[in-house]
């Protein structure tokens, strides 16, 4: 009877933690929903969720979330700010947070976003891609170039960022060390047409127009149009 009772008191207070009016079952089908992409749908239980529960932070970086999904990126940064009140170490939402601010125009503040998420996970791979695509944009190749590297270094499968460490080593005239990226980034079907073109410009410049050729038909083949005219000139 007692180990029942223990199990009891348990759940009891699963259930005070959550709340009887809002079951587990409906906080994690919310959240689903947030990953199947329903942003309307989970934002409408995540704002009645902190109305009741004000003091739930995870509930708040799930509602910024879907608010940032459906472009209401001051409510979004809102949302975080009230997470980093609640908890100052969840460092998920610097990094996202740091998105928001990069939209809103605010690049130092995305900066900072960035640079917090680091300090505080710095095994994480998305700031590192985020602060290389900062730095990018600033003109800083050294420093998009080391971020961009870290990223891939802890998530080696990391195909937007090894296009994007191409894309500085192409801006550095280091041809053959981009090449060896964009052909680590191609095996991304969402990014391969524009990466096999990048490829061909490449080997074009290394003087390999067979190669230079190959890479336009199959950029074609996935759907990157641009690519037929390169392939017109240099293909015939």
């Amino acid at each position: 009877m007692r180990k029942f009772q223990v199990i009891l008191h348990s759940f009891a207070a699963i259930l005070l933690l959550v709340g009887c009016q809002s079951p587990i079952s409906e906080y994690y089908q919310a959240v689903n929903d947030t990953k199947e992409g329903d942003f309307r749908k989970a934002e409408f239980f995540f704002e009645s969720y902190v109305t009741e529960r004000p003091g739930f932070d995870s509930a708040w970086f799930y509602l910024g979330y879907c608010k940032q999904k459906g472009g209401d990126l001051r409510g979004a940064v809102k949302c975080y700010d009230e997470v980093t009140r609640l908890n100052p170490t969840y460092y998920e939402v610097y990094n996202t947070r740091g998105i928001c601010k990069g939209m809103l125009g605010d690049p130092d503040g995305e900066l900072r976003e960035y640079d917090r998420c680091i300090e505080l996970a710095p095994d994480f791979h998305r700031p590192y891609y985020n602060r290389g695509n900062l730095k990018y944009d600033r003109g800083d190749l050294p420093g998009a170039l080391s971020d961009y590297s870290r990223a891939i270094e802890l998530y080696p499968g990391y195909s937007k960022a090894h296009f994007n460490r191409a894309s500085v080593l192409d801006d550095l005239r280091r041809y053959d060390e981009a090449l060896r990226d964009y052909y680590a980034a191609v095996k991304d079907s969402s990014i391969a047409g524009e990466t096999f073109y990048q490829i061909a410009m490449d080997q074009l410049i290394l003087g390999d127009t067979v190669l230079a050729c190959r890479a336009l038909d199959s950029a074609l083949t996935h759907g990157y149009f641009k690519a037929g005219s390169e392939l017109n000139l240099y293909c015939k």
